[in-house]
Order: structure tokens, then sequence, then C-alpha cells
């Protein structure tokens, strides 16, 4: 079964939606979540846990995505 993912975007004053909850789904879900190319850093700092999988994907480049793994 593929881990379900949760998909965060900034809102007009540059917070991150849907903030509630996404720290347990992440947890559920084995860590792995998709976000706007340059969130990276300040996804893992809002969450304060080890994103092991960060798949970044930028709008603006559809259909390219880049996988890095958080070391910090």
């Amino acid at each position: 079964m593929k881990p379900l993912t949760k998909t965060l975007t900034p809102t007009a004053d540059g917070n991150i939606s849907r903030k509630r909850g996404i720290r347990d789904e992440i947890t559920q879900c084995g860590n792995e979540i998709h976000v706007i190319e340059g969130l990276r850093r300040r996804i893992t700092q809002f969450l304060e846990i080890e994103v092991k999988d960060v798949i970044a994907i930028s709008p603006w480049q559809e259909g390219r995505s880049e996988k890095v793994t958080s070391s910090d």
C-alpha cells in the first residue's frame, strides 16, 4: 500500500498552510512529504522533526523532482 503524502504550499502571508496535524501525518507516512521547491529548510524548521526524505516539486518545472535527504 502506497503511503499517503501531504502537499504543503505557502499561503499569501508566506506561512505554510494546513499546519494542524502535519507532524503526525508525516510520521505515519514514513517522513515522506511533497513540498514546493525552496521550502525544504522552512518545512523542517517548522515541524521540528528530522525529515528523512523530501521530494521537492517545482510547479514551473512540472515533471522534474528532486529527492533529497535532510542532514540537519
